[in-house]
């Protein structure tokens, strides 16, 4: 009987514990692939740091023909850190909130929510610091414009009074000024002619437009009972410093109407 040496032999055995390992070692590791499908959730937009999350104090302004609101209505807006939209359009009810819009679209810059139940859309625009600039509501079949919400600044007076100072008017150009000089003091108050003094205590709505439109409209009392006396501030887009002020005495009626060019003293 021929028997193998026992070199061999144990050649034979270490070959065939490596098969085995392997095919082990081959068989983990597909366990180890296996993979389970998960679901295509789509990322939804957050709204920005600057917004979620604040409760804020507005006033509707410019109402047209159907428009839910009317004007000087103030409501609470609520937006929500899951971006929901909350609005109480009688805060002194202490009732809660009447309105509440789960999702927001992002349509460009503006974050739109749509009430489908009252059939109206709220579209909030930002500043360029990325603050709240205004709501726009309109109808959602039509896209209708049908007015706008402005955030409420109790201290809205400090807008005028960032640019006090005393200013010589360079020139006129529309209607006429006696005095050839402006000045605004710590509070507001703007004295604009010789006749003509602009109280802050007068001011009922001060709507801050410089990232827009370089200005500040400031409607005085008795708005929005026309008609009443306006005044619009504009800024230089350079330099920061007021550059012209539009007064209309009977707004909104351009009759009367004086425009002036400053330069600050």
């Amino acid at each position: 009987m021929y028997t193998l040496p026992l070199n061999r032999i144990a050649f034979f055995l270490s070959t065939l514990c490596i098969l085995i390992l392997s095919s082990c070692s081959d068989d983990e590791g597909d366990d180890n692939e296996t993979v389970i499908p998960q679901p295509n959730i789509p990322t939804l937009p957050a709204l920005p740091a600057t917004v979620s999350g604040q409760v804020v104090d507005m006033k509707f302004t410019t109402a047209q023909t159907g428009a839910p609101y009317v004007d000087n209505q103030e409501v609470k807006m609520t937006f929500s850190s899951a971006g929901q939209l909350f609005i109480d359009d009688d805060p002194a009810a202490n009732d809660g909130d009447e309105i509440n819009i789960a999702t927001f679209t992002l349509v460009g810059s503006e974050y739109i929510w749509q009430d489908a139940s009252n059939g109206h859309a709220y579209a909030l625009s930002l500043k360029p610091d990325g603050s709240i600039n205004e709501v726009n509501v309109s109808n959602s079949a039509s896209g209708m414009f049908l007015g706008q919400f402005i955030t409420i600044d109790n201290n809205a007076n400090s807008l005028v009074a960032n640019y006090q100072g005393n200013y010589d008017v360079t020139s006129v150009d529309k209607g006429s000024h006696s005095r050839m000089t402006v000045s605004i003091d710590a509070n507001g108050n703007i004295d604009f002619d010789s006749a003509v003094q602009l109280n802050s205590s007068d001011f009922d709505l001060v709507s801050d437009r410089l990232s827009c439109c370089n200005g500040i409209w400031i409607d005085m009392k008795p708005y929005p009972t026309t008609p009443y006396p306006r005044v619009n501030l504009f800024v230089d887009q350079t330099s920061g410093e007021l550059n012209k002020i539009e007064y209309f005495p009977e707004y909104s009626s351009v009759n009367n109407r004086v425009t002036v060019n400053l330069k600050k003293k």
